[in-house]
């Protein structure tokens, strides 16, 4: 579910989390590795010359995403534990499953961008709103006195790493999960 970034092993951000090495074995029918303990793991080969016709699907705004070509994956076999568990997210209109899991994730995401990429260490927090679609719309950014050209630069680099709609840079005094608050900085007139 976490976008992560793609220098990143999952194996090990995965391992990171349970705090033990996931194990891993030889796929039957490509050259890849998959978790040991896994409960269905379908293998194959996506074609890199081809695409086909996806869609449309309903997507987590509540409308019907367009039609579209697309890479498709042919599947070469598909190996499950007896009694094998699906687990899966619905993206659907928030609040869900997904708009949660994904809010948290692209707030560190941002988060560490800021703080660890970029040096702002007066970056406090990052709010995606779940009301937005979990940051696709809407981030909120609480910043202790910003410096010169700093809330510039996250406009700059925010893009490049995270797909959104707007991005709202506020100080510390304002609650960056408030809408209320955060609505009130916006139309607020006075100059500090």
């Amino acid at each position: 579910m976490a976008r992560l970034p793609s220098d990143l092993d999952e194996y090990h951000m995965a391992g990171g989390i349970a705090r033990r090495p996931v194990e891993l074995v030889p796929c039957k029918t490509v050259d890849l590795e998959v978790p040991a303990h896994a409960e269905i793991v379908v293998e194959g080969y996506v074609p890199t010359d081809v695409l086909e016709l996806e869609g449309p699907f309903g997507e987590f705004p509540g409308y019907m995403a367009k039609t579209e070509m697309t890479a498709f994956m042919n599947v070469t076999a598909i190996i499950c534990r007896d009694g094998a568990i699906v687990q899966g997210f619905v993206s659907q209109f928030p609040p869900s499953e997904n708009s949660v899991v994904s809010g948290v994730a692209r707030e560190s995401i941002v988060l560490k961008l800021l703080r660890v990429d970029e040096g702002m260490d007066n970056v406090l927090r990052v709010a995606a709103h779940e009301s937005s679609g979990s940051g696709f719309g809407l981030l909120v950014i609480q910043v202790r006195e910003p410096r010169p050209g700093q809330v510039a630069r996250m406009f700059d680099v925010i893009p490049q790493r995270v797909r959104g709609k707007m991005t709202i840079v506020v100080d510390n005094d304002i609650d960056p999960y408030d809408a209320d608050a955060v609505n009130w900085a916006l139309s607020d007139d006075v100059l500090a």
